[in-house]
C-alpha cells in the first residue's frame, strides 16, 4: 500500500513488486484484488498494461 501511496501516477504490478521485494507475487496479486474489490484502489487497463492507483 505504501508503494501506491508514494506514487502520484498509476503504477503497474511489476513496479509494486520492485518496491516491496519482501512479498511474493501471489501476495501482491491477492492484496491488489482485495483493495480493488474494496474500492480502495482503482485498476485501469488489462493484462500487462494494468495500472493501479489509490481511489
Amino acid at each position: 500500500m505504501n508503494a501506491l501511496q508514494e506514487a502520484l501516477i498509476p503504477i503497474n504490478k511489476q513496479q509494486i513488486m520492485n518496491a516491496v521485494p519482501q512479498y511474493s507475487q501471489k501476495t501482491i496479486e491477492r492484496t491488489l484484488r482485495q483493495l480493488v474489490d474494496a474500492h480502495s484502489v482503482k485498476m485501469s487497463g488489462r493484462s500487462r498494461g494494468t495500472k493501479y492507483q489509490l481511489a
